[in-house]
């Protein structure tokens, strides 16, 4: 039997995710810091130099990195501080990238404070 559209009304009402607010923590810097030749430059030599991604790695499985990431990330307080830190960067596939990324946004939207680095284990 066929349901008319419409007619059919979800259990709960859905929850209103918390909007990005891309204004605030250097949004508009950090666009000119990746765009600038000192980080094409440095992030050409970073992945020269560790070419496979790290967390690819820890599985045992071996994939080209293309991502240099920021370890603790721009939602970080001093991340200004930290962004030319080659300490902070790890080489990531853009596979991890995405998965770590993510990760970062659902907790910041459920208001957690996770080590994603160190196998997403609360801080």
């Amino acid at each position: 039997m066929r349901v008319p559209m419409g007619s059919v009304k979800p259990l709960t009402p859905r929850a209103k995710l918390p909007m990005i607010d891309r204004t605030a923590g250097g949004y508009a810097e950090r666009g000119r810091l990746y765009g600038s030749s000192r980080w094409r430059e440095e992030r050409k030599e970073f992945l020269r130099a560790f070419p496979f991604c790290e967390a690819c790695a820890t599985k045992g499985v071996r994939h080209r990195a293309t991502v240099v990431d920021h370890v603790a990330g721009h939602d970080n307080e001093g991340w200004r501080d930290r962004f030319w830190d080659r300490s902070n960067w790890q080489s990531l596939c853009a596979s991890c990238h995405s998965t770590k990324t993510a990760g970062e946004v659902h907790d910041r939207v459920l208001g957690r404070v996770t080590d994603r680095v160190n196998g997403g284990r609360d801080a």
